[in-house]
């Protein structure tokens, strides 16, 4: 499917998520221009892959902070994250909640969302920045995922991750969301959700302004997926964000989701 066509599915898919909460679109609105950018890196017992993830950070350009939001590591995340001069902030436990905690102590014009399994592709803050003052009325947006092992069942998932964000302009945590500093207010801030929190984001976003989808931005390990039956793991992801979904159109979109963070992660004293 070419871009333009993806545009126009897209555009008329997620119109009426494009809404405000009483159903009224909101106006275009032209935002300032940006020139740095705030990385946030929510943990939770991280220290095998934190090192990578803030290395693959520093040598961004750009970039005027790293924030690691600690949700209550026992491991060495922190003094790890600490030695690689980026600031550690303890946190309530709740991925949501971590980063809107980080969010406070920003000092950029964009705020990007980074996961401690992820690293940064060279030149991705650039294309974040660069497009973000090429696009005036853009909010917001996330860039293109793929696996650190890209061969078999990761390609298919890495491929339908990059479709539904390109379609809808809904992205998970994975596809290093960005979004302008002075659209918070827009957003009614930072959702707070231990979990889904990407999902509610993304919606904020499209509520904000228009949505960018920006190639190259993210390598992410697979260990979610190699974690039990492959078609468990996708059954859970799409049952709750099929609920998550389904019980906002109902009003109930600011309902704490522990339940979907225990359902997802366990018992919760794993990793992020």
């Amino acid at each position: 499917m070419r871009d333009p066509d993806c545009r126009k599915l897209r555009d008329k898919i997620s119109s009426c998520m494009a809404t405000g909460e009483a159903g009224v679109s909101m106006q275009k609105r032209s935002f300032h221009g940006v020139q740095r950018l705030s990385v946030i890196i929510p943990t939770l017992n991280e220290e095998g892959n934190i090192g990578d993830c803030i290395e693959s950070v520093v040598r961004q350009p750009a970039v005027s902070q790293i924030l690691v939001a600690d949700g209550g590591s026992l491991d060495n995340t922190c003094k790890e994250a600490a030695g690689l001069s980026a600031t550690v902030i303890s946190c309530e436990r709740g991925r949501g909640r971590q980063i809107a905690e980080a969010v406070k102590k920003v000092d950029g014009d964009v705020i990007l969302i980074l996961h401690a399994d992820c690293r940064l592709l060279p030149g991705a803050s650039r294309r974040v920045i660069h497009s973000l003052n090429r696009r005036p009325y853009a909010a917001g947006g996330a860039m293109r995922m793929e696996f650190e092992r890209p061969g078999g069942k990761n390609k298919i998932i890495a491929f339908l991750n990059n479709l539904r964000t390109r379609l809808i302009g809904i992205a998970f945590g994975d596809q290093a969301q960005f979004f302008r500093t002075e659209v918070l207010p827009l957003m009614g801030g930072f959702p707070p959700l231990p979990l889904m929190e990407d999902v509610e984001l993304s919606l904020r976003i499209k509520r904000a302004g228009e949505v960018l989808f920006l190639p190259k931005g993210t390598v992410v390990s697979a260990r979610r997926w190699e974690q039990g039956p492959f078609l468990g793991n996708i059954v859970t992801v799409l049952l709750l964000f099929s609920r998550y979904l389904l019980r906002r159109r109902m009003g109930g979109g600011k309902e704490d989701t522990m339940d979907y963070y225990r359902r997802y992660y366990g018992n919760g004293s794993g990793t992020t």
